[in-house]
């Protein structure tokens, strides 16, 4: 594997700085790859490695990503920000990415307000680093006034920022890519988000990007929902869910059994639908996932309320 090979040439690298990076680039392989304790084990040594506060910030940032990923995000967010509060003074890029990622975990906990803070805090201080960086930072802000209820300013923002679906970095493939249709999801743009979406799922197969899976696969599963696509539906969030069991990303799998519960209730399948909104409840409330409290509750309700066919719309 990729993280295998860098890791290797990290051993075999006698200079102390150059072995740093590598063992990052190693420990990033490794997580996108979904091997969260390879991933760890590496950024623990190159933390150990290095007394340079901006690689040291760079550590922090992929390890935030790790533990996010597996039921750490309000730990995590505060990790972030205490992190660019640091560095600030020395790398307002750093500092911006920091703050932009623990914006992206505040959209997992259910806090758009806070959300909208750090963004805000940090879009000036990506402007002189530009893209991609400039684009991320129009994404998140852009998602962030959307939830706020502010579309008028934030849709033009995520549409400033659709070259990121272009990228080949994995870090921009995978969960920054995919915000990009999370946020047409929440404009209710749906018919217009799913070609592109689809195209991204292709691409992040292609690539390996198996975290990225999860949240790509429950996106669409959702796009195709509210397309009136219910089995579709129902097919993308049961990948979603079996995505995130096999790879141990429980946390991301309150949101895909949200979707495959309503799904199911759409289909009339009540008993099913119950059982995956009864786990979506329970994951997210013993990870702390407040928008899969919300989502997963409300769809709750709305299958006891209208019974079979819940959510149906004709085509």
């Amino acid at each position: 594997t990729a993280g295998r090979a860098l890791e290797t040439a990290a051993r075999m690298s006698p200079n102390a700085s150059a072995r740093v990076d590598r063992l990052l680039s190693a420990a990033g392989a490794y997580h996108v790859a979904g091997d969260a304790a390879s991933a760890l084990r590496l950024l623990n040594e190159a933390q150990a490695e290095t007394a340079d506060p901006l690689v040291q910030a760079d550590v922090q940032l992929l390890r935030a990503r790790v533990k996010t990923m597996r039921g750490a995000a309000a730990d995590t967010r505060a990790m972030l920000v205490d992190e660019a509060d640091r560095v600030e003074p020395l790398d307002g890029a750093r500092a911006a990415t920091l703050l932009l990622e623990a914006a992206a975990v505040s959209f997992m906990l259910g806090e758009p307000p806070e959300a909208l803070r750090l963004a805000e805090r940090a879009f000036p201080m990506a402007q002189p680093a530009g893209a991609p960086l400039t684009l991320i930072a129009a994404l998140i802000l852009g998602s962030a006034r959307i939830l706020c209820g502010d579309a008028a300013t934030g849709e033009p923002l995520v549409t400033q920022a659709r070259p990121l679906r272009e990228s080949g970095q994995p870090s921009v493939l995978g969960q920054v890519a995919v915000q990009l249709s999370v946020a047409q999801l929440w404009l209710g743009h749906y018919e217009q988000a799913r070609p592109a979406h689809e195209d991204l799922i292709r691409r992040i197969r292609a690539e390996g990007a198996l975290t990225a899976l999860p949240v790509a696969l429950g996106a669409l599963a959702f796009l195709h929902f509210h397309g009136g696509d219910l089995r579709l539906a129902h097919a993308a969030a049961t990948e979603a869910s079996e995505v995130a069991e096999t790879l141990e990303l429980r946390s991301l799998d309150a949101l895909n059994r949200t979707a495959l519960g309503f799904a199911a209730g759409s289909l009339g399948n009540l008993v099913e639908a119950r059982s995956h909104l009864d786990c979506a409840l329970a994951l997210a409330h013993e990870f702390g996932i407040g928008s899969a409290v919300t989502m997963a509750g409300w769809a709750r309700g709305q299958v006891e309320r209208h019974g079979p066919g819940v959510g149906r719309r004709p085509r």
